[in-house]
């Protein structure tokens, strides 16, 4: 069979990456006539979208312009939430809470920061991660502009692996292990999506790339979509957040009805087997709520009525109530969600049990609740059935608190906090050094002084 093609065919088989002889049996690969026309009006929704720039005549490309992400302003919004205030994003300085309320100032890393939200945020490891990454960096690219690029040539699909960047050699086309999938995806209608930056128009020097395939409809297989996998190659700095905006295209450009399963005898590369539409979603939302878990995805959350979230903390409470002996905290994400009834209700039946609520979740409280557990605490601890204070508690301690709790710690001959210290008068400051208790380095400083006069 002979191939006749013009100059100008030519020209665009010269510029690709991939050599023709190796290409040519993937172009003569024909793709299923139905997933064909389904690509042909998902490109042509993409063509109408806001920023949309086809990149060729056949129109087998059309681009968007991308933000990588911006660091420094989520880092900032995140370190904010959570009681932080960002000085110096490039020399990974920071303040903590103590400086915003006028306290003692306590410098603290960005770094340090984002591992101590971690610990109750998966975003804030997430972007911990990306610092780390941005750090180690010797090149910036705050100035480059980039571009995604989805394309439905099959060249662009054939060449994801050869002659790029990226180590990756499964689907290489010519010594890859899984380099027959390949065949697989050309026919059944796999496209890819490339990040560029905006001058890279022929995609010689892509900086990453993701694989967009269909998924077929458990109930019907005539109903077909095509979605990324979570799996990137290249250089792309918040993965994370590149796959959810490929998602969004996608949801734009084609409607998702049910349940769909990745095409059978395609490569899953990644973790992605299973794409929900809203109502199939919602229902597995549910499902995952019936079990005890409430899902940390904001998208997920908001397919959810006021009432489902009302029914799962008050079943929740339930269990509580029924067994206190077996208590299991409310989780973070459980007290965001939660009515004030609920979270009093809660509160109430801790203190009925003499438990400790998370420190983390004392933000969610009413003053006058805060005030009362806080008492509480103090109670308990002049009787020896807790130890002292934390950090936290003591800065939402009331004036009136921090004396009675600061008298039973100098009692009790130990030491007080820097915060509580500061607030003794100086007869006061006096006594307790004279004392003999343990100091930290700051008061031994004052200590230090007087014993010299």
């Amino acid at each position: 069979m002979k191939i006749l093609i013009n100059e100008n065919q030519l020209r665009d088989i010269i510029n690709e990456a991939i050599p023709y002889k190796i290409a040519k049996k993937y172009l003569e690969l024909n793709r299923n006539p139905s997933i064909k026309k389904h690509i042909d009006n998902m490109f042509n929704k993409l063509k109408e979208m806001p920023g949309a720039r086809v990149l060729d005549k056949g129109g087998d490309r059309v681009a968007f312009p991308y933000k990588q992400i911006d660091l420094e302003n989520e880092i900032s919004k995140m370190l904010k939430n959570n009681k932080y205030k960002l000085v110096d994003f490039n020399n990974n300085e920071a303040l903590s809470v103590k400086d915003i309320i006028g306290e003692k100032p306590q410098p603290i890393k960005i770094s340090k920061a984002l591992t101590i939200i971690s610990k109750k945020s998966v975003e804030a490891g997430r972007l911990l991660k990306l610092y780390n990454y941005t750090r180690s960096q010797s090149i910036k690219d705050e100035d480059i502009e980039f571009m995604i690029v989805f394309s439905r040539k099959k060249y662009d699909l054939a060449g994801m692996t050869y002659g790029r960047s990226w180590p990756s050699n499964c689907m290489h086309l010519t010594y890859g292990g899984n380099k027959d999938f390949i065949l697989k995806d050309v026919e059944s209608g796999t496209i890819i999506c490339y990040l560029i930056t905006k001058d890279d128009i022929n995609i010689d020097n892509p900086i990453g790339r993701i694989l967009i395939k269909p998924f077929v409809n458990v109930d019907d297989e005539s109903d077909v979509i095509l979605y990324p996998e979570t799996k990137t190659y290249g250089n792309i700095k918040d993965t994370f957040k590149f796959v959810r905006d490929i998602d969004k295209y996608m949801d734009a450009a084609q409607s998702i009805k049910w349940k769909y399963d990745l095409k059978k005898g395609l490569y899953c590369d990644g973790r992605r087997k299973t794409v929900f539409g809203k109502d199939a979603l919602r229902l597995e939302v549910l499902k995952g709520m019936e079990q005890g878990y409430l899902t940390r995805d904001e998208n997920e959350l908001a397919l959810l009525t006021s009432e489902d979230l009302y029914k799962y903390i008050n079943k929740k409470i339930d269990k509580f109530k029924d067994s206190p002996s077996a208590y299991k905290e409310l989780e973070y994400e459980d007290f965001k969600v939660a009515t004030s009834e609920q979270i009093n209700q809660y509160f109430d039946i801790i203190k009925q049990n003499n438990l400790t609520i998370n420190i983390n979740n004392i933000r969610f409280l009413k003053k006058s609740i805060i005030k009362d557990y806080l008492d509480n605490q103090i109670l308990k601890y002049k009787n020896k059935l807790r130890n002292k204070l934390d950090e936290i508690e003591i800065l939402l301690l009331i004036d009136n608190q921090k004396k009675e709790y600061s008298n039973i710690v100098i009692d009790r001959n130990e030491m007080l906090d820097n915060e509580l210290f500061d607030l003794l008068s100086f007869d006061e400051k006096v006594d307790y050094v004279k004392k003999g208790n343990s100091f930290s380095g700051y008061q031994r400083e004052f200590r230090n002084k007087i014993l010299n006069n």
